[in-house]
């Protein structure tokens, strides 16, 4: 009950009063009977989240000062952790405008760490955070892409640079107050002949799973995590914070957004640090006209609507090209161009290695990609790019490649027509008109069909040394961008991740593929979805 109000109320923005009552009034029972259900799991997963008695007892929480990490914290003081609150002060105030709450998040950090009766201390990530979140995520908005800075954050500053921090200060055990859950998976199902890895298992509470920000954390690092809050819902962690005597904490507004901007807009922030403009007009990729400008129309993202001055029709981008600071929109929500079925991926990074390779070579039927938090799952077919050979898994009932990119060293005087017997190179005047500079153009453009847009994308990226991985999916999804990372699963079990190199914008239109064990996929993944 809980998780469906829950995701009503963020698909519709609005609660009803029964709603809101009813809420409550569950979330006030489940609290009483919170410890029971809590013994309950924890029998069923103790070499998951509990210590083992012969281990050090000492755990380092990283808090924010949200009721998460506060309930997390709580949770194990209650499991008899000696447990120890880390502040992380990832972004430097001082050159900023009075717009950063760095020391009034820590202030209500050691307020909460009082009220529980726990240390805690503020510890300086700035430069990894600069250099590894901050600096990726600015040139990217550079480059016309649509970065994911809580992505990079999480792997390389709270499960990197914290991790190493506090095992050198003699913690062997982190714990967080993300709603994410473990588990042991073998691709195989058998963990007779090999030890089943550790792997990021989506939360109980689906509305609120964080499992697409963790995603390519590897085995390693999930083995001595803890994520206390993760079979719990939201609402339950709330009641249980204003029972601990935080019901200033339990009541506050979820942080929404980049953390480093604040309250401003994201053009003006940016505007801080760089120097490229951001300015451009907008063509209409149908008929190649232009209908106008924005100063900030460089920053939008792909399926995002474009408000355009003086026009009335509803447009949406499409596709961009960067050096001529043109934005390619199209007119309608249901456009062909803003849905597709086909991208690539680049740099993907695995929870383990060795399980998705076998994943691939048995040809898995269960895996399902997802490229935003809380967007559906979309059962799909992965094909890992590796030499000169081309693994495939999904659940196609053909045997040969769709629309499939394979490797070679592209020309720009080739055009790469892609179909079931592999590339045919012929020439192709919308192809050559076209430079291959990453930085230049992707998405739709006026000049090219939909087939000449993938093959033109997709050898710029392979030229670049960013193309990995095809995934085709069953169903199309709306909005996808470069930039843009996708998250796959099989069930509710994280693989990794990959970051969106290009998009065969258009391929939903292609005639349907024909699926096996198509029901039962669905089945398994639409109570995943957060809709």
């Amino acid at each position: 009950m809980c998780t469906l109000l829950a995701c009503r109320h963020v698909v519709r923005g609005i609660a009803s009063p029964v709603s809101i009552i009813t809420r409550s009034l569950h979330c006030f029972s489940n609290v009483q009977k919170y410890v029971i259900r809590r013994s309950s799991t924890s029998e069923q997963n103790h070499h998951l989240v509990h210590r083992d008695v012969n281990s050090d007892h000492r755990i380092a929480v990283g808090m924010s000062g949200g009721v998460d990490s506060s309930v997390a914290a709580a949770l194990l003081k209650q499991d008899g952790w000696d447990v120890h609150g880390f502040f992380m002060r990832n972004w430097d105030e001082k050159e900023e405008q009075g717009t950063c709450t760095s020391d009034a998040d820590y202030a209500q950090v050691k307020h909460i760490c009082q009220v529980l009766g726990i240390p805690c201390q503020r510890v300086d990530f700035v430069s990894d955070y600069w250099n590894e979140v901050f600096s990726p995520t600015l040139t990217a908005y550079e480059n016309g892409l649509t970065p994911n800075p809580d992505v990079l954050c999480n792997t390389y500053v709270k499960f990197s640079s914290f991790s190493k921090y506090v095992e050198q200060l003699g913690f062997k055990w982190m714990a967080t107050g993300h709603y994410a859950r473990k588990i042991h998976y073998s691709p195989n199902g058998d963990s007779r002949s090999e030890q089943p890895k550790l792997f990021l298992r989506c939360a109980l509470d689906k509305c609120k799973d964080q499992t697409y920000f963790l995603a390519g954390i590897n085995s390693n690092s999930i083995q001595r995590t803890l994520f206390p809050i993760g079979d719990m819902y939201k609402c339950d962690v709330k009641a249980l914070a204003a029972r601990l005597g935080l019901k200033d904490v339990a009541a506050q507004k979820e942080s929404m957004g980049m953390c480093f901007v604040g309250k401003r807009k994201l053009s003006a922030f940016l505007r801080e640090y760089t120097n490229a403009s951001f300015y451009g007009r907008f063509t209409d990729v149908d008929s190649g006209k232009d209908i106008g400008f924005n100063d900030n129309a460089l920053l939008l993202t792909i399926g995002q609507r474009a408000r355009i001055p003086a026009c009335t029709r509803s447009y949406y981008v499409v596709g961009k090209n960067m050096d001529d600071h043109v934005v390619f929109v199209a007119r309608g929500a249901d456009h062909p161009m803003l849905s597709c079925t086909i991208f690539g991926i680049a740099h993907p990074v695995w929870t383990s290695d060795e399980c998705i390779q076998q994943l691939v070579n048995q040809e898995c039927s269960d895996v399902a990609v997802r490229i935003r938090h809380r967007g559906t799952m979309a059962p799909c077919r992965l094909r890992l790019l590796q030499g000169d050979r081309e693994h495939v898994s999904g659940c196609l009932a053909h045997d040969k490649p769709h629309h499939v990119i394979h490797l070679r060293n592209y020309t720009k005087n080739k055009h790469l027509q892609l179909g079931e017997k592999g590339i045919k190179a012929t020439p192709s005047s919308s192809f050559l008109q076209h430079n291959l500079s990453p930085k230049s153009s992707f998405g739709a453009r006026p000049s090219l069909q939909p087939l000449d847009q993938w093959n033109l994308d997709a050898a710029v990226q392979r030229n670049s040394h960013r193309l990995s991985a095809i995934v085709e999916c069953k169903q199309p999804i709306r909005g996808v961008a470069p930039g843009q990372h996708a998250v796959f699963y099989t069930h509710d079990v994280c693989l990794g991740r990959g970051e969106i190199s290009c998009v065969y914008y258009g391929s939903a239109k292609l005639p349907s593929i024909s699926w096996s064990n198509r029901e039962a996929i669905t089945t398994k993944l639409h109570s995943l979805d957060c809709q």
